[in-house]
Protein backbone atom coordinates (compact mmCIF):
# COMPACT_ATOMS: atom_id res chain seq x y z
CA UNK A 1 0.00 0.00 0.00
CA UNK A 2 3.03 2.60 0.99
CA UNK A 3 4.41 1.85 -2.27
CA UNK A 4 1.31 1.89 -4.46
CA UNK A 5 0.97 5.57 -2.66
CA UNK A 6 4.05 6.64 -3.07
CA UNK A 7 4.18 5.48 -7.02
CA UNK A 8 1.14 7.47 -7.03
CA UNK A 9 2.64 11.20 -5.54
CA UNK A 10 5.61 10.42 -7.94
CA UNK A 11 3.52 9.98 -11.13
CA UNK A 12 1.17 13.14 -10.41
CA UNK A 13 4.84 15.33 -9.09
CA UNK A 14 6.03 14.66 -12.96
CA UNK A 15 2.50 15.58 -14.03
CA UNK A 16 2.33 19.31 -12.19
CA UNK A 17 6.28 20.17 -12.89
CA UNK A 18 5.78 20.92 -16.29
CA UNK A 19 2.12 22.27 -16.32
CA UNK A 20 3.44 24.69 -13.23
CA UNK A 21 6.52 25.84 -15.81
CA UNK A 22 3.96 26.35 -18.91
CA UNK A 23 2.47 28.52 -15.99
CA UNK A 24 5.30 30.40 -15.33
CA UNK A 25 6.17 30.98 -18.67
CA UNK A 26 3.01 32.25 -20.05
CA UNK A 27 3.10 34.46 -17.03
CA UNK A 28 6.53 35.84 -17.65
CA UNK A 29 5.45 36.58 -21.17
CA UNK A 30 2.28 38.32 -20.60
CA UNK A 31 4.32 40.31 -17.29
CA UNK A 32 6.12 41.33 -20.33
CA UNK A 33 3.71 42.34 -22.61
CA UNK A 34 1.99 44.59 -20.36
CA UNK A 35 4.66 46.91 -19.68
CA UNK A 36 3.52 49.59 -22.36
CA UNK A 37 2.53 53.22 -21.61
CA UNK A 38 2.93 56.91 -21.63
CA UNK A 39 6.08 57.72 -19.64
CA UNK A 40 6.00 58.64 -15.89
CA UNK A 41 6.19 62.39 -16.81
CA UNK A 42 8.88 64.61 -18.16
CA UNK A 43 12.40 64.56 -18.94
CA UNK A 44 14.51 65.27 -15.82
CA UNK A 45 16.38 68.70 -16.10
CA UNK A 46 14.21 69.69 -19.39
CA UNK A 47 12.39 73.44 -18.12
CA UNK A 48 9.31 72.64 -15.92
CA UNK A 49 5.87 73.78 -17.83
CA UNK A 50 4.73 77.38 -16.81
CA UNK A 51 1.04 77.90 -15.38
CA UNK A 52 -0.90 80.77 -14.26
CA UNK A 53 -3.89 79.58 -11.95
CA UNK A 54 -6.44 81.07 -9.26
CA UNK A 55 -6.44 79.76 -5.63
CA UNK A 56 -9.38 79.04 -3.64
CA UNK A 57 -9.19 83.13 -2.25
CA UNK A 58 -9.16 83.98 -6.27
CA UNK A 59 -5.70 85.35 -5.90
CA UNK A 60 -3.15 84.54 -8.72
CA UNK A 61 -0.02 82.30 -8.38
CA UNK A 62 2.28 80.81 -11.39
CA UNK A 63 5.04 78.59 -11.07
CA UNK A 64 7.89 81.50 -10.84
CA UNK A 65 6.28 83.09 -7.31
CA UNK A 66 6.36 79.03 -5.76
CA UNK A 67 10.29 79.14 -6.88
CA UNK A 68 10.73 82.63 -5.70
CA UNK A 69 11.33 81.39 -2.42
CA UNK A 70 14.67 79.63 -3.59
CA UNK A 71 13.12 76.46 -2.49
CA UNK A 72 12.14 73.18 -4.69
CA UNK A 73 8.45 72.98 -5.30
CA UNK A 74 6.53 69.97 -5.04
CA UNK A 75 3.55 69.89 -7.21
CA UNK A 76 0.93 67.41 -5.59
CA UNK A 77 -1.87 66.77 -8.17
CA UNK A 78 -5.28 65.77 -7.03
CA UNK A 79 -9.00 65.48 -7.77
CA UNK A 80 -11.93 66.92 -5.21
CA UNK A 81 -13.44 63.39 -5.94
CA UNK A 82 -10.72 61.51 -5.62
CA UNK A 83 -10.69 58.93 -1.92
CA UNK A 84 -7.44 58.18 -2.25
CA UNK A 85 -6.49 62.07 -2.43
CA UNK A 86 -9.03 62.54 0.56
CA UNK A 87 -7.18 59.87 2.44
CA UNK A 88 -3.41 61.49 2.04
CA UNK A 89 -4.78 65.36 2.05
CA UNK A 90 -3.79 65.22 6.38
CA UNK A 91 -0.58 64.15 5.60
CA UNK A 92 0.44 66.98 2.66
CA UNK A 93 -0.85 69.72 5.18
CA UNK A 94 1.61 68.23 7.73
CA UNK A 95 4.60 68.26 5.17
CA UNK A 96 3.61 72.05 4.42
CA UNK A 97 3.86 72.93 7.91
CA UNK A 98 6.82 70.49 9.08
CA UNK A 99 9.08 70.74 5.71
CA UNK A 100 8.47 74.54 5.02
CA UNK A 101 12.07 75.24 4.93
CA UNK A 102 12.95 72.77 2.62
CA UNK A 103 10.30 72.93 0.42
CA UNK A 104 7.70 74.23 -1.44
CA UNK A 105 4.63 72.30 -1.75
CA UNK A 106 1.62 73.59 -4.12
CA UNK A 107 -1.50 71.20 -4.29
CA UNK A 108 -3.00 71.28 -7.65
CA UNK A 109 -6.67 70.18 -7.94
CA UNK A 110 -9.79 71.11 -9.93
CA UNK A 111 -13.36 71.25 -9.64
CA UNK A 112 -15.49 73.88 -7.86
CA UNK A 113 -14.24 76.70 -5.58
CA UNK A 114 -15.99 75.62 -2.47
CA UNK A 115 -15.76 71.94 -2.56
CA UNK A 116 -11.39 72.83 -2.70
CA UNK A 117 -11.70 75.53 -0.22
CA UNK A 118 -14.09 73.32 2.21
CA UNK A 119 -11.17 70.43 1.87
CA UNK A 120 -8.78 73.16 2.72
CA UNK A 121 -9.92 74.45 5.68
CA UNK A 122 -11.07 71.08 6.93
CA UNK A 123 -7.44 69.60 6.57
CA UNK A 124 -5.33 72.98 6.95
CA UNK A 125 -3.87 72.96 3.61
CA UNK A 126 -2.08 75.85 1.97
CA UNK A 127 -1.04 76.87 -1.65
CA UNK A 128 -4.00 75.22 -3.32
CA UNK A 129 -3.89 76.22 -6.73
CA UNK A 130 -7.15 75.04 -9.21
CA UNK A 131 -7.25 74.19 -13.03
CA UNK A 132 -10.08 74.68 -15.56
CA UNK A 133 -9.74 71.13 -16.65
CA UNK A 134 -6.81 69.04 -16.57
CA UNK A 135 -4.16 71.41 -18.63
CA UNK A 136 -1.52 72.00 -15.76
CA UNK A 137 -1.61 67.55 -15.13
CA UNK A 138 -1.49 67.46 -18.85
CA UNK A 139 1.67 69.78 -19.51
CA UNK A 140 3.52 67.36 -16.74
CA UNK A 141 2.13 64.26 -18.20
CA UNK A 142 0.28 63.24 -15.06
CA UNK A 143 -2.07 60.24 -15.94
CA UNK A 144 -4.10 59.72 -12.14
CA UNK A 145 -4.49 61.12 -8.87
CA UNK A 146 -2.73 61.72 -6.25
CA UNK A 147 0.75 62.44 -7.79
CA UNK A 148 3.85 64.40 -7.14
CA UNK A 149 6.57 66.08 -9.15
CA UNK A 150 9.49 67.85 -7.94
CA UNK A 151 10.59 71.04 -9.75
CA UNK A 152 14.04 72.24 -8.72
CA UNK A 153 14.71 76.01 -7.67
CA UNK A 154 15.83 76.83 -11.19
CA UNK A 155 12.54 75.61 -12.91
CA UNK A 156 13.69 72.50 -14.30
CA UNK A 157 12.42 68.57 -13.82
CA UNK A 158 13.78 67.30 -10.65
CA UNK A 159 11.96 63.65 -10.66
CA UNK A 160 9.92 61.26 -11.99
CA UNK A 161 6.16 61.21 -11.33
CA UNK A 162 4.85 59.15 -7.50
CA UNK A 163 1.84 58.04 -8.16
CA UNK A 164 -0.16 56.73 -4.72
CA UNK A 165 0.44 57.19 -1.09
CA UNK A 166 3.17 55.09 -0.29
CA UNK A 167 5.96 56.43 -3.29
CA UNK A 168 4.49 59.95 -2.61
CA UNK A 169 5.19 59.58 1.14
CA UNK A 170 9.02 58.32 0.10
CA UNK A 171 9.00 60.51 -2.47
CA UNK A 172 8.78 63.50 0.24
CA UNK A 173 11.17 61.75 2.40
CA UNK A 174 13.70 61.07 -0.57
CA UNK A 175 13.59 65.65 -0.77
CA UNK A 176 13.84 66.37 2.73
CA UNK A 177 16.67 63.81 3.36
CA UNK A 178 18.07 64.44 0.46
CA UNK A 179 17.99 61.10 -0.82
CA UNK A 180 15.49 61.64 -3.97
CA UNK A 181 16.41 59.65 -6.95
CA UNK A 182 16.36 60.41 -10.26
CA UNK A 183 14.97 57.41 -11.39
CA UNK A 184 11.40 56.78 -11.47
CA UNK A 185 9.40 55.20 -8.28
CA UNK A 186 7.84 51.84 -8.32
CA UNK A 187 5.35 52.80 -11.52
CA UNK A 188 9.30 52.35 -14.09
CA UNK A 189 10.83 49.54 -12.73
CA UNK A 190 12.92 47.14 -15.11
CA UNK A 191 10.68 45.82 -17.81
CA UNK A 192 7.33 46.40 -16.05
CA UNK A 193 7.87 50.29 -16.36
CA UNK A 194 4.52 52.40 -16.08
CA UNK A 195 3.07 50.00 -13.84
CA UNK A 196 2.68 49.22 -9.91
CA UNK A 197 3.53 46.30 -8.47
CA UNK A 198 0.02 45.17 -6.53
CA UNK A 199 1.20 45.80 -2.55
CA UNK A 200 -0.16 42.80 -0.34
CA UNK A 201 -0.31 40.73 -3.85
CA UNK A 202 1.99 39.15 -5.87
CA UNK A 203 2.02 38.09 -9.41
CA UNK A 204 1.19 34.46 -9.82
CA UNK A 205 -0.71 34.77 -6.30
CA UNK A 206 -4.10 33.22 -6.40
CA UNK A 207 -6.45 36.24 -6.06
CA UNK A 208 -7.71 37.14 -2.66
CA UNK A 209 -10.99 35.29 -1.00
CA UNK A 210 -13.26 38.78 -2.01
CA UNK A 211 -16.90 38.96 -2.68
CA UNK A 212 -18.93 42.08 -3.80
CA UNK A 213 -22.66 42.84 -5.11
CA UNK A 214 -22.64 43.66 -8.65
CA UNK A 215 -25.66 46.48 -9.66
CA UNK A 216 -28.73 43.88 -9.32
CA UNK A 217 -27.55 42.37 -5.95
CA UNK A 218 -25.93 39.35 -6.80
CA UNK A 219 -22.90 37.58 -5.67
CA UNK A 220 -19.35 38.20 -7.83
CA UNK A 221 -17.10 35.93 -5.94
CA UNK A 222 -13.29 36.73 -7.05
CA UNK A 223 -11.73 33.74 -6.72
CA UNK A 224 -14.06 32.18 -9.78
CA UNK A 225 -12.53 34.83 -12.07
CA UNK A 226 -10.32 34.02 -14.60
CA UNK A 227 -10.98 30.04 -15.30
CA UNK A 228 -13.12 30.57 -18.19
CA UNK A 229 -11.31 33.15 -19.59
CA UNK A 230 -8.94 36.43 -18.47
CA UNK A 231 -10.94 39.08 -16.54
CA UNK A 232 -9.37 42.89 -16.27
CA UNK A 233 -10.78 44.09 -12.83
CA UNK A 234 -11.00 47.92 -13.25
CA UNK A 235 -11.03 50.15 -9.90
CA UNK A 236 -13.42 53.11 -10.83
CA UNK A 237 -15.43 55.91 -9.14
CA UNK A 238 -17.89 57.40 -11.26
CA UNK A 239 -17.59 60.70 -9.62
CA UNK A 240 -13.51 60.43 -10.92
CA UNK A 241 -12.35 62.80 -13.58
CA UNK A 242 -9.95 61.01 -14.80
CA UNK A 243 -12.92 57.93 -15.33
CA UNK A 244 -15.26 60.25 -17.16
CA UNK A 245 -12.55 61.17 -19.88
CA UNK A 246 -11.96 57.54 -20.56
CA UNK A 247 -15.72 56.57 -20.30
CA UNK A 248 -16.19 56.97 -24.04
CA UNK A 249 -13.28 54.82 -25.26
CA UNK A 250 -14.04 52.53 -22.64
CA UNK A 251 -17.77 52.17 -24.00
CA UNK A 252 -15.84 51.75 -27.63
CA UNK A 253 -13.64 48.76 -26.36
CA UNK A 254 -16.71 47.43 -24.91
CA UNK A 255 -18.63 47.28 -27.56
CA UNK A 256 -16.12 46.45 -30.48
CA UNK A 257 -13.71 43.72 -28.41
CA UNK A 258 -12.83 40.79 -30.03
CA UNK A 259 -13.79 37.18 -28.93
CA UNK A 260 -10.43 36.50 -27.61
CA UNK A 261 -10.33 40.11 -25.53
CA UNK A 262 -10.17 39.70 -21.74
CA UNK A 263 -13.99 39.89 -19.84
CA UNK A 264 -14.14 43.45 -17.52
CA UNK A 265 -15.08 43.52 -14.20
CA UNK A 266 -15.63 47.03 -12.95
CA UNK A 267 -15.28 47.49 -8.97
CA UNK A 268 -16.96 50.45 -8.40
CA UNK A 269 -17.17 53.23 -5.42
CA UNK A 270 -20.56 55.14 -5.78
CA UNK A 271 -24.54 54.28 -5.55
CA UNK A 272 -26.00 51.70 -7.81
CA UNK A 273 -27.58 55.23 -9.56
CA UNK A 274 -24.44 56.42 -10.68
CA UNK A 275 -23.07 53.28 -11.81
CA UNK A 276 -26.04 52.90 -14.03
CA UNK A 277 -25.91 56.13 -15.35
CA UNK A 278 -22.40 55.47 -17.11
CA UNK A 279 -24.43 52.99 -19.64
CA UNK A 280 -21.14 50.33 -18.99
CA UNK A 281 -22.30 47.39 -20.25
CA UNK A 282 -19.60 45.42 -18.02
CA UNK A 283 -20.36 43.77 -14.97
CA UNK A 284 -20.27 46.23 -12.30
CA UNK A 285 -19.41 45.48 -8.53
CA UNK A 286 -19.58 47.99 -6.05
CA UNK A 287 -16.79 48.52 -3.42
CA UNK A 288 -18.61 51.47 -0.99
CA UNK A 289 -15.93 51.77 1.30
CA UNK A 290 -13.28 50.97 -1.00
CA UNK A 291 -12.01 48.10 0.69
CA UNK A 292 -11.48 45.68 -2.13
CA UNK A 293 -9.35 48.45 -4.07
CA UNK A 294 -6.89 48.69 -1.17
CA UNK A 295 -6.62 45.05 -0.61
CA UNK A 296 -5.23 44.69 -4.65
CA UNK A 297 -3.26 47.87 -3.91
CA UNK A 298 -4.73 50.03 -6.07
CA UNK A 299 -4.49 53.45 -4.81
CA UNK A 300 -6.64 55.97 -7.27
CA UNK A 301 -8.55 55.32 -10.25
CA UNK A 302 -8.92 54.38 -12.46
CA UNK A 303 -6.48 51.84 -12.17
CA UNK A 304 -6.86 47.78 -13.72
CA UNK A 305 -4.96 44.65 -13.23
CA UNK A 306 -5.40 41.17 -14.84
CA UNK A 307 -6.74 38.12 -13.24
CA UNK A 308 -6.27 34.50 -14.94
CA UNK A 309 -7.35 31.06 -14.09
CA UNK A 310 -8.00 32.35 -10.23
CA UNK A 311 -4.03 34.41 -10.02
CA UNK A 312 -2.75 37.67 -10.22
CA UNK A 313 -1.60 37.86 -13.59
CA UNK A 314 -0.11 41.71 -13.72
CA UNK A 315 0.83 44.58 -12.31
CA UNK A 316 -1.50 47.88 -11.77
CA UNK A 317 -2.08 49.39 -14.72
CA UNK A 318 -2.09 53.25 -13.46
CA UNK A 319 -4.11 55.99 -15.56
CA UNK A 320 -6.65 55.78 -18.72
CA UNK A 321 -4.26 55.27 -21.36
CA UNK A 322 -2.11 52.40 -19.33
CA UNK A 323 -5.58 50.76 -19.00
CA UNK A 324 -6.81 50.60 -22.04
CA UNK A 325 -2.96 49.55 -23.21
CA UNK A 326 -3.09 46.71 -20.98
CA UNK A 327 -6.36 46.11 -22.32
CA UNK A 328 -5.62 46.28 -26.20
CA UNK A 329 -2.56 44.58 -25.82
CA UNK A 330 -4.04 41.62 -24.23
CA UNK A 331 -5.93 41.25 -27.71
CA UNK A 332 -2.94 40.45 -29.61
CA UNK A 333 -2.66 36.64 -31.19
CA UNK A 334 0.87 36.39 -30.14
CA UNK A 335 -0.09 36.65 -26.21
CA UNK A 336 -0.81 33.46 -25.42
CA UNK A 337 -3.18 32.75 -22.50
CA UNK A 338 -1.73 31.56 -19.01
CA UNK A 339 -4.62 29.01 -19.29
CA UNK A 340 -4.20 27.74 -22.81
Amino acid sequence: MALAIATLEAWLLLKLLPQQGRFLERLQTLEGAVGVGPGNGLRIGQQAPDFDLRTTGNARADLKTLRSSGRPVMLFFMNPDCEPCEALLPEVAQWQQEHKNELEIAVISRGAVEANRDKMQIHGLQTVLLQKGREVAEAYQVDSTPAAVLVSADGSIASRIAYGAEDIEAFVKGVVNGTLSSSAPKADRGEHKHFLEPSGVTVGDPIPAVVLRDLEGNTIDFRGLGHDNSTLVLFWSPDCGFCKRMLPELKAWERHRPSHSPDLLIVSSGTVEANHATGLSSRIAIDADGSVMRTFGATGTPMALLVDDGRIASMLAVGSQQVMAMARRHESKFLPSLTG
